[in-house]
């Protein structure tokens, strides 16, 4: 098992919807408790279902094992897809990219942590046997912003 970011780490870093206002531009609020966990959950749903426009049970089964591999309780799971559910695209689009930016941002995930968010992302993308162009170049952004932090 990778080291992951413990959910007692997680627990503590539980942070208010007003909290993440601050730190975002856009002013969407995410529910009160809403964690790191909730954030990465949330990411790998936008990825699964935006990027190739299917969230095929094959990519539900993998994004279930990454999790439990980053130590979440299944209530994380549960309660970032009950939030991510029923969203417009271009609503979903900008609660992933201010996840996408407190994940970066946050000094409690190190670089290794977020290089083993990427390989999960590639293990979603590669999970229903298809990998799109457009799930290439989003890895590849994704891949470059992590990369950017280490220099």
């Amino acid at each position: 098992m990778r080291d992951r970011h413990s959910r007692e780490s997680q627990k503590k870093t539980s942070i208010t919807s007003n909290q993440i206002k601050n730190m975002t531009e856009n002013t969407t609020p995410f529910p009160d408790g809403w964690t790191y966990g909730h954030g990465i959950c949330f990411v790998y749903f936008t990825f699964a279902e935006l990027a190739d426009g299917d969230f095929s049970s094959d990519e539900a089964s993998v994004i279930k094992t990454k999790c439990a591999e980053w130590n979440m309780a299944d209530d994380t799971l549960v309660e970032a897809y009950k939030f991510f559910a029923g969203k417009s695209y271009g609503e979903i689009l900008a609660l992933a990219n201010q996840c996408w930016g407190w994940i970066l941002a946050s000094d409690d995930l190190t670089i290794e942590n977020k290089k083993a968010m990427i390989a999960d992302l590639k293990s979603i993308a590669n999970a229903d046997g298809k990998v799109t162009a457009d799930e290439t170049d989003m890895l590849g952004q994704f891949e470059e912003s992590v990369m950017a932090l280490s220099n």
